[in-house]
């Protein structure tokens, strides 16, 4: 479960925009618009195999623990998409620790894309997710927030930050860009088209990271 501490603050969405200083744009943020711009391409052999999670997920969700929710649905999704590399690692509670203007920010999260060698994370972070489960979840956006901000301190390199918050069955794609981040819609998961679209986004960020986001290309 996704942990956060910072001088015993209650970080809250809102608190944390204004205390860092950070804009939310509801709509029109081109970034965030051409990562849901996808084209499904999708082949037979994986759109079965979406099926199949999503018929269980549809018939489970509602009494999943965020565990559960894991291991039983997300991490499969993760794994059919495979992030990691030679020099990428997807890494789950992942914590991160950071100096953030005088403020001491820690948060452990849930899931991260940082680079890697053997059992070393190291910068740059390009990545988060963050899960609850349907019921009794506690806002994740502000976990997003603590840890794209710590990854802004620590990357020699500025670039925009990818997440993505799943709560239940519905995920919300998220990007903090400088001082100004944006949230999409919900995409509901227990729903066909759907679940063959959020698979494809974060297929897509694959893309974006080897073209947009590499530490290799030059600033």
């Amino acid at each position: 479960m996704a942990k956060s501490t910072s001088e015993s603050i209650n970080w809250v969405e809102g608190l944390i925009a204004k205390t860092f200083g950070l804009k939310r744009v509801l709509d029109g943020f081109p970034l965030l618009d051409a990562w849901l711009t996808v084209e499904n391409d999708l082949d037979h052999k994986t759109i079965e195999e979406l099926e199949k999670r999503r018929l269980t997920l549809r018939k489970r969700v509602n009494g999943w623990n965020e565990e559960t929710l894991k291991m039983k649905f997300i991490a499969f999704i993760l794994d059919m998409v495979a992030y990691d590399t030679d020099d990428l690692e997807g890494v789950f509670d992942a914590e991160l620790k950071g100096i953030v203007q005088d403020k001491h920010l820690s948060v452990v999260a849930d899931y991260a894309l940082c680079s890697y060698t053997f059992d070393f994370k190291e910068q740059p972070y390009f990545y988060f997710h963050e899960y609850k489960p349907r019921k009794k979840s506690k806002d994740p956006f502000a976990q997003l927030l603590l840890a794209m901000l710590i990854a802004q301190s620590k990357n020699e390199v500025q670039r925009p930050l990818y997440s993505c918050a799943v709560v239940g069955e519905n995920w919300y794609f998220m990007i903090l860009d400088d001082k100004t981040y944006s949230i999409s819609n919900a995409y509901v998961s227990t729903n066909a088209d759907d679940l063959q679209t959020i698979f494809l986004i974060l297929r897509k960020f694959k893309h974006i990271l080897a073209t947009e986001l590499s530490p290799n290309l030059q600033e």
